[in-house]
């Protein structure tokens, strides 16, 4: 418990501008407290004599005050009874994609009181845990970031955060994993479905996303002008494109896009047939042959 007293020889309904003014924070705390704050109008004080802020010990004095420094004052006091060691702060990004030779800059939240004074970052990949170097880490205020390059494939793997305050070490680590991450692989398996005098509807497999979110991008051009005609995307490799006139040959591109970039492109004819009774002969593409565009 705190109390907040003005100096005893202080009488607070006598004081003008340009007066010294006393405070002392009387404390009941078992343990002792390691930490006392002051405060004006919820604004920390920090010792600051050229400011004719002085705190000591229990006791803040407030040299030539100005009418700014009219408001009220409290002294909070911490002990390790109310405080605790770091928690992980919910809603961090755990996952993290990375090329070799690419440096990931990963940052660790704390929720603590009373703040972090150290953190500290290791590497565990297969059971082994290093310590990463204090050059790749910084500290700002509750929380840090490190700095981290995969150079190998066992430079893939998980990285652990912990913090100190206090009170003492974080008792459990925030956890982050990294993973190799590059452009997507190309679409396989395209095939041209439910042949229409006016619509192009195309499927494809999807290859591996590269370790991030990818996205699908259908461009169809004109065959004989190469004008491009449209360009749709789809979170699938399925795709519907109307409008088109009938019987015409057009030429799809299809790729996959994400986050470090765009994948290899697959080139593909397809085309609208003339009228129904066209479909009603049995002419339809089921597979294509493929080639890549360069």
């Amino acid at each position: 418990m705190t109390t907040l007293y003005p100096g005893r020889s202080l009488n607070l309904s006598n004081i003008e501008e340009g007066d010294d003014v006393y405070f002392e924070c009387a404390i009941k705390a078992n343990p002792w407290v390691y930490k006392i704050v002051w405060l004006h109008e919820g604004h920390e004080l920090r010792h600051n004599v050229s400011a004719g802020i002085i705190i000591s010990n229990q006791s803040l004095v407030l040299q030539k005050i100005a009418r700014m420094a009219s408001g009220n004052y409290y002294c909070v006091a911490s002990n390790i009874e109310g405080d605790d060691t770091p928690v992980c702060r919910p809603g961090q990004m755990m996952y993290h994609g990375a090329a070799r030779f690419e440096q990931v800059n990963i940052p660790c939240h704390l929720d603590a009181h009373p703040k972090p004074l150290a953190f500290t970052w290791t590497f565990n990949n297969s059971g082994e845990s290093v310590e990463i170097p204090k050059s790749h880490i910084r500290v700002l205020g509750t929380y840090s970031t490190v700095s981290y390059t995969p150079n190998t494939e066992l430079d893939y793997g998980t990285l652990l955060c912990w913090g100190t305050n206090a009170v003492g070490k974080q008792k459990q680590p925030c956890i982050f994993h990294v993973f190799p991450a590059g452009i997507p692989d190309p679409v396989h398996n395209c095939s041209v479905y439910n042949l229409s005098v006016d619509i192009v509807h195309v499927r494809c497999s999807a290859g591996f996303d590269g370790g991030l979110t990818q996205t699908f991008i259908l461009e169809l051009y004109e065959s004989h002008t190469n004008k491009l005609l449209a360009n749709t995307t789809n979170i699938i490799p399925k795709f519907s494109v109307p409008g088109l006139p009938p019987g015409m040959s057009f030429t799809g591109v299809i790729y996959s896009t994400n986050a470090k970039g765009k994948g290899e492109q697959i080139s593909l004819p397809v085309y609208t047939i003339k009228d129904m009774a066209e479909r009603r002969t049995g002419k339809k593409l089921i597979t294509l042959n493929l080639s890549r565009k360069e």
